[in-house]
């Protein structure tokens, strides 16, 4: 391009350019004229590019031969600032279209570039090609960051320059506009219209928009009608102007967009996904509205067909959002700003307006037709939007909105997460039995669990649910051993296929067709799920699959809820013993736990333990304590031990009398002497009433002062709490327990 000054110029003329530049720069001598961008669908100008042209009365050159001029003398982003300058100056262009402007990837990069760009009206960045981008590590994180506050990107020249099919790919543009060098002649050059078409294809995968460049002859424009291309500039439509000029008068005849052809295909769409496919292609004909089908599944709105939504949100509950709104009231909603409305959920950017349409079918609403715009939305918009939506209904009427047709797979999405929220063993497998029978369609479902061979029934559903839950335990596990290596077993024929082995008692009553799926912790079998029906012996591959699955998220969840038993057991038990801690009691005393159905409560303490410690050593001292609480598990009318910390134990006792309770101690007391004599040590123990939450607590009290006065005695033994001697020990203050000598902070 730099023809005007050739590298090897005469010094004086090298000189005179520069200065040129300079003057460009200092003076701000930049006039700023604009070229429509007008969508092919109808006509309408969907934006304006900024073309900035340098004035100089000593130098006359194009714009690309100033930025070249400006680029050998290390002033190319200055260049472009000042013509970005000048496009802010133009203000906003009218409709609230987007302004295009051109940029390098090194001015996007330079320091003075952000602050300029939050002047601009809304606007869209065209990359130039004749730059190639040195750094996208930088550059397209503030892509991102733009984005996110309303900017659009666009490749220009694409197909010229370094407008590559990888640039083009890495920048992920909104717009892709292509090249004028390959857009002249495609009426006539099969390869420049096959080119054209394929870089249309591009834009429409990527989500992008299409833009023919330098359209000069009515026979370009009708090939780029018939391609779909989205929108087009040129002097045929528009020669660059000030601010802002109309459609040139040689503009075709408008297009109007009726759904005449798209009628005859929703008349005759064979089910519901089709004809709401058909209603959506027709509407994005206008490149600016962008529609969405949702049809009813368990009163969820589920996205069936869609055009132009590159992000859509799905699974909308009644009421949630315009479109939700639009199902749970009936009626028509219209936005016509969507920035006033709280209830709009945005998805893409740029949406201005959004009318929600929904669709009745036997008196009951079953969907929403759903239609975004990228500008204000105008009254033709919505009786074209309602009108589709009326083909829409009609055809629903007869072909139904395919529910009856959801795949096992789809069923199993939305029956899977009540597994996730069982918070019980019981509660899975209610979860499990009702989300099989959904899933599957078969009559009857239950799932047993198995624990060391042995099979126990936690959830039963169903017409048959007696017959299964009658089967005896050998039965069962038969039915178990089917699936104990394998991921199921289920039936693929005639009824006759139930006629041998351990199925055949499910023939013998009646049943048709049988699924049988094992539920797995960690690879071990820890259940079984059997499906039974009475009618269709074969069974699909995918209801085998989804129950699987199904039996996956159950297993999962299953092994889940024993891990967090086990952590709570373990929680409220002791480790050296095994018997439960204080944590139990406390909980016991709160009132958290149901307290056991018991009479009396001991309280064990270890006389001279410490000595056992320090001369035999603390291998020997733990030994002791395990053998101690062995014996008090096996102290009759025990009904629970504890560790209450230290050598200091508590039994919870059965016994109904004083009687029983004394009998019960001195039989621990005396069984604990030939194991704790050889370490020079004895057993002390305080015995004391009680009854509930409140009674448990005053009798720890009791006995805590029932063991405090034996341990006074020679060789320990069993004290029972009397009321008379209380007094004694009144001092004690509420809130600590005393134990022998010392007193423990509760």
């Amino acid at each position: 391009m730099d023809a005007a000054l050739p590298l090897r110029a005469p010094a004086g003329e090298r000189r005179r350019s520069r200065l040129a530049v300079q003057r460009v720069l200092a003076d701000g001598a930049i006039r700023c004229l604009v070229q429509p961008v007008v969508r092919l669908s109808d006509d309408a100008v969907v934006g304006y590019e900024a073309l900035a042209r340098p004035q100089d009365e000593e130098l006359e050159l194009g714009p690309q031969e100033w930025l070249d001029l400006a680029d050998r003398y290390d002033l190319r982003c200055q260049l472009e600032l000042a013509m970005l300058r000048a496009a802010v100056a133009l203000g906003p262009p009218p409709g609230d279209v987007p302004l295009f402007v051109n940029a390098s990837a090194a001015t996007l990069l330079h320091a003075d570039f952000e602050a300029i760009r939050a002047t601009l009206p809304r606007h869209v960045l065209e990359l130039t090609e004749h730059d190639p981008v040195q750094d996208y590590a930088q550059l397209l994180p503030r892509l991102a960051a733009w984005r996110a506050q309303g900017t659009h990107v666009a490749v220009d020249d694409v197909g010229a320059g370094y407008a590559t099919m990888a640039h083009v790919l890495r920048l992920d543009p909104t717009y892709l506009k292509i090249d004028r060098s390959i857009v002249a002649g495609l009426d006539h050059d099969p390869r420049r219209r096959a080119l054209v078409a394929a870089l249309h294809t591009l834009a429409a995968e990527s989500g992008a928009r299409s833009i023919a460049e330098g359209v000069e002859r009515p026979q370009e424009l009708a090939a780029l009608r018939e391609i779909g291309i989205d929108a087009a500039q040129g002097f045929l439509l528009c020669r660059p102007a000030a601010a802002w000029p109309e459609l040139s008068s040689r503009q075709p005849e408008q297009v109007v967009v009726n759904l005449g052809r798209a009628g005859r295909l929703v008349a005759t769409a064979p089910d519901a996904r089709t004809a709401a496919q058909h209603v959506a292609n027709d509407l994005a004909r206008d490149a600016e509205l962008l529609p969405s089908v949702y049809l009813a599944r368990n009163d969820v709105l589920r996205c069936v067909a869609r055009s132009g939504q590159w992000l859509v949100i799905d699974g909308i509950p009644s009421g949630i959002g315009l479109t939700g709104s639009a199902y749970a009231s009936g009626e028509l909603v219209l936005v016509r700003d969507v920035s006033t409305d709280p209830r709009y959920r945005q998805a893409v950017p740029d949406v201005v307006s959004e009318i929600a349409v929904p669709l009745l079918a036997d008196g009951a609403v079953v969907g929403v037709l759903n239609v975004d715009t990228l500008r204000p939305i105008t009254d033709a918009d919505v009786a074209r939007v309602a009108g589709a939506g009326r083909l829409l209904e009609q055809r629903l009427r007869v072909v139904g909105t395919g529910a009856e047709t959801d795949s096992p797979l789809q069923r199993l999405g939305r029956t899977a997460p009540r597994l996730a929220a069982a918070e019980s063993p019981t509660d899975l497998g209610i979860a499990l039995v009702e989300s099989a029978i959904a899933l599957s369609g078969f009559d009857t479902a239950c799932i047993w669990s198995v624990d060391a061979g042995t099979s126990e029934l936690l959830a039963g559903r169903g017409v048959d649910t007696a017959l299964l839950t009658g089967l005896s335990t050998s039965e069962l596990d038969g039915l178990r051993e089917l699936v104990r290596h394998t991921a199921s077993c289920y039936t693929g024929g005639p009824a006759l296929d139930l006629a041998t082995g351990p199925t055949d008692v499910l023939r013998q009553q009646g049943v048709r067709a049988a699924v049988i799926v094992p539920v797995r912790d960690a690879g071990r079998l820890s259940g079984f799920l059997l499906l039974t029906r009475r009618h269709g012996a074969r069974v699909p591959q995918e209801v085998v699959d989804a129950t699987e699955l199904l039996c996956l998220h159950a297993g999962s969840r299953l092994a889940a809820l024993r891990r967090l038993d086990e952590l709570q057991r373990l929680a409220t038990r002791d480790a050296l013993t095994g018997l439960a801690n204080r944590t139990r009691l406390d909980a016991l005393l709160e009132g958290n736990d149901v307290v056991p159905d018991i009479g009396w409560l001991a309280v064990a303490d270890i006389d001279r333990f410490k000595g056992v410690n320090d001369t035999f050593g603390h291998a020997a001292g733990d030994e002791v304590l395990r053998a101690l609480a062995e014996l008090m598990r096996g102290t009759s009318q025990c009904a629970e031990a504890l560790r209450l910390g230290g050598d200091e134990f508590a039994l919870l006792l059965r016994a109904g009398d004083e009687t029983e309770a004394r009998s019960a101690c001195e039989e621990l007391h005396r069984r604990a002497r030939p194991l704790l004599a050889p370490y020079g040590a004895g057993l002390s123990v305080g015995l004391a009433p009680t009854s509930g939450t409140a009674g448990l607590r005053i009798a720890l009290l009791h006995a805590d002062d029932a063991l405090y006065r034996r341990k006074g005695m020679a060789d320990g033994g069993v004290a029972l709490w009397r009321p008379a001697r209380i007094k004694a020990h009144s001092t004690v203050p509420p809130g600590e327990r005393r134990v022998g000598p010392r007193s423990v902070r509760r």
